[in-house]
């Protein structure tokens, strides 16, 4: 049965059994990795500047950014969390908000750098890296959809 809402988790004698079943998280720390997936979507017009000679026309597409985390050592930890998901998505969707609604060429760095799906990628990367390193948590990949078809995912040279 489940805990009381009116109880304290760590007073239910329910979770006490289940935190004791869950003491080989430290063991499965060592021997597996686990891989945390959060996504957001936002809505964004884009150009490529000089794209194969011309300028590519202003357009929109309905974007799907997800991001793959991990916890800095592989495992999880003692409550058998490798990453958490809510503090993940929320900061995921922090990001995505910044171009939510918005031309992508307006918002540095894009306003110098094309906004190419590869570069939009690497910058969710590297902005949601800095964004969870407190946690203990790394950003593995990055997968940025343009629409439902089209994708492309970053994955730096010295992921895992």
């Amino acid at each position: 049965m489940c805990c009381d809402r009116n109880r304290t988790r760590r007073n239910c004698a329910s979770w006490e059994r289940t935190r004791r079943r869950s003491s080989t998280s430290s063991e499965r720390s060592v021997t597996a990795s686990f891989t945390v997936r959060v996504e957001a979507r936002f809505e964004a017009a884009h150009f490529l500047r000089e794209y194969r000679g011309i300028s590519e026309p202003l357009h929109g597409h309905s974007y799907k950014v997800e991001a793959e985390l991990a916890a800095r050592g592989g495992g999880v930890d003692d409550d058998a969390i490798a990453v958490d998901f809510v503090s993940a998505k929320r900061k995921l969707e922090t990001l995505a908000k910044r171009l939510d609604y918005g031309c992508i060429n307006d918002v540095a760095p894009f306003d110098t750098v094309n906004p190419s799906a590869e570069n939009i990628a690497e910058w969710f990367h590297q902005e949601l890296s800095v964004a969870v390193a407190a946690e203990n948590a790394i950003v593995t990949a990055v997968t940025v959809w343009e629409g439902p078809v089209n994708a492309v995912t970053y994955v730096p040279a010295n992921a895992k």
